[in-house]
Parts: structure tokens; sequence; C-alpha cells
């Protein structure tokens, strides 16, 4: 199993929120599961439980409120014996006050 996409984007009609899509895919022989922990920075923001059949992807969007920006990072824990794949990490920009008109 591995994360296959971390992409991170503000919202453009509230600054504040932002979102990460995060996507798994698995290519086992055998159901895996375990869990999905999501970061920013050294804050642990979501711990999600993954059970995937093989050959099976799983996509989920997250959304947060906050000002501040940092490295998004992503880990995989109790899915399968091989560690690459099992991390990634994005980087979200501060939030941009002042708006447009």
């Amino acid at each position: 199993v591995a994360v296959s996409a971390l992409q991170v984007r503000r919202s453009f009609r509230d600054p504040l929120t932002w979102q990460a899509l995060v996507r798994l895919q698995s290519r086992s022989d055998s159901p895996q599961s375990g869990t999905l922990d999501l970061l920013l920075g050294d804050e642990l923001l979501d711990v999600v439980t993954v059970e995937l059949l093989p050959d099976q992807s799983w996509e989920r969007v997250f959304e947060f409120r906050a000002a501040a920006g940092g490295d998004v990072s992503v880990r995989l824990t109790g899915m399968d014996e091989c560690l690459v794949g099992n991390k990634a990490g994005a980087r979200l920009p501060p939030a941009q006050h002042g708006g447009s008109s």
C-alpha cells in the first residue's frame, strides 16, 4: 500500500479553510488495514482507519481551518511491511488576508 497522491490547497472563498486530498493504492495480493495519520507540522490533525482490498484504491478529502501554513504530511502504519510509499508531504502556504474585490 502506498500514498499515491497528497495535494493541499486553500479555499478561494475562505482563505482560512484548506483541504488535503489523500489517495492510497494497494498493490497487495491480500487485504490490508492500518491507520493514516495527517499532520500539519508536528500537530496531529486526524487519524483514520483504512481497509483496502487487493488492488483497491482509497481517496478522501480532509478539510480544516487554520491561518498558519506549514508542512502537511501523511503516514501509513500497520498496512504492509514495505516502507516505500508510506509517507508523503506537501507545503501549505499561509492564509493571505486582504482578499480581492
